[in-house]
């Protein structure tokens, strides 16, 4: 299998996207491509990490993914290919990877700097199709990592909100909002079973509060609702609406979970 996974934040109006594909495919005629989107918010790294995170672990191992959110086009952050067990990651050195790579450890992290690998003339302002692309292709061609560049041992890793506890509660932050409007936050269903028994409810940053329903419709039309959803975080949601607009919720606003009737209730 030569499979490659596509994730930028090129949109699909313009060419910029498919190039990556017509690269790989030149290079590599054998390859598939998919593209898990091409939506990340111009630059905004945090959020193609945690859409890289919920995504790599249900492609079949062996798969190249090519994670191009990459604001320091042309400076002097390294372009890498980095191999874990079950799968390959080619991506800027600026954090992108650092969700995943928390969940699957790097075996090898090689830098591209092998000319003969490389599209020429490298253009400054787009390395997804004259650097990462080329990567993908020569690597399913069995281009052996070691050719690609030197071998390092560290990698960006950014910092993320993660819950904190604080006696009955717990504090968490929204990191990300879907296309439904869907907010997911810090907060994760393991988070939650570690806070003491009863029953919980969620408090938003108007001071709203919502208990935690197991599915959408356990809420009726048009009001809103607290869920863990399947990527195993806590979601505010809106039934039939989207709750970004309508509450309303951004990302890096925080929230409280408490659970009722503690001394710890605000």
């Amino acid at each position: 299998m030569k499979q490659v996974a596509l994730i930028t934040d090129f949109g699909n109006k313009d060419w910029y996207a498919k190039v990556l594909s017509g690269v790989i495919t030149n290079l590599c005629p054998q390859a598939t491509i998919i593209d898990i989107t091409h939506q990340v918010p111009p630059g905004n790294i945090p959020s193609a990490a945690f859409i890289l995170e919920n995504a790599y672990r249900y492609f079949p191992d062996g798969t190249v993914f090519v994670c191009v959110v990459d604001p320091g086009v042309g400076s002097t952050r390294t372009p890498l290919i980095v191999k874990t067990r079950q799968h390959v990651f080619i991506a800027p050195d600026n954090g992108v990877l650092s969700n995943v790579l928390t969940h699957s450890e790097p075996l090898h992290i090689h830098c591209l700097e092998n000319p003969a690998y490389r599209l020429s003339p490298v253009s400054p302002t787009f390395h997804g199709r004259d650097v990462f692309a080329p990567a993908a292709a020569h690597y399913l061609n069995g281009v052996p990592l070691e050719s690609f560049g030197p071998e390092q041992s560290e990698i960006n890793i950014l910092p993320w909100p993660s819950a904190l506890a604080h006696g009955n509660k717990l504090q968490g932050e929204i990191i990300y909002i879907d296309h439904f409007g869907n907010c997911f936050t810090s907060i994760t269903a393991s988070d939650l079973a570690g806070l003491p028994k009863g029953e919980q409810e969620v408090v938003l940053p108007t001071g709203e509060k919502l208990h935690l329903s197991d599915f959408y419709q356990q809420t009726p039309l048009g009001q809103p609702l607290a869920l863990i959803g399947s990527g195993g975080y806590l979601e505010i949601s809106l039934n039939g609406g989207h709750a970004a607009h309508s509450l309303p919720l951004r990302l890096g606003d925080s929230l409280t979970v408490q659970v009722i009737g503690s001394s710890d209730e605000f």
